[in-house]
């Protein structure tokens, strides 16, 4: 980990969230996207460490390079099946990092969460009068999910991948046909 002049020094713990120990053997990599492109971005590896028995990580890079170039740094995290997010996985920090934090250790503890699986069944068994019906799911209000047309029956089910140790909302909204609700 050597690194001289213009350092970013990064350091914390990785930490199973459910129990909030350390997460020992989890690989941290860290990137920078550059976003100079109209239509596109880069995604730039920097550099990778293991967090130790305790789940401790620490790494140093030159962020010279990315002084002048539009962008933003982010981590991610690996441990088995563990992850931090559903949308993005293994993405467990975005960084706003600039000159000031050369040279200065900036700590940041990640969390990892275990996975679940919500299993809904959405059942119909009549034709409604719904023009359409939603159900969903999430942590708060910010839900992802599936949109059902009405005028038919339904009975399916929904598989769901979330996080065991956070508590998730289950939301159901049926629309009623052009102006009614």
């Amino acid at each position: 980990m050597s690194c001289s002049g213009s350092c970013y020094i990064l350091t914390g713990k990785l930490l199973d969230s459910a129990i909030n120990t350390g997460v020992a053997s989890g690989e941290i990599k860290f990137y920078f996207n550059d976003i100079t492109g109209t239509f596109s971005s880069k995604k730039i590896f920097i550099v990778w460490t293991i967090s130790d028995a305790n789940g401790n990580y620490q790494f140093k890079f030159n962020g010279s390079r990315f002084i002048n170039v539009r962008g933003y740094y982010y981590a991610e995290a690996y441990k088995g099946n563990m992850f931090s997010n559903p949308v993005y996985k293994n993405r467990v920090a975005t960084f706003d990092l600039d000159t000031s934090f050369y040279n200065m250790p900036f700590t940041q503890n990640f969390l990892l969460f275990r996975p679940a699986t919500i299993k809904v069944r959405v059942i119909a068994s009549t034709i409604a009068n719904f023009q359409f019906l939603t159900v969903s799911n999430g942590y708060v209000k910010a839900n992802n999910g599936i949109i059902f047309n009405g005028g038919k029956t339904i009975d399916t089910t929904i598989l769901w991948t979330t996080t065991g140790d956070l508590r998730t909302f289950i939301k159901g909204d049926a629309v009623g046909k052009w102006g009614e609700y």
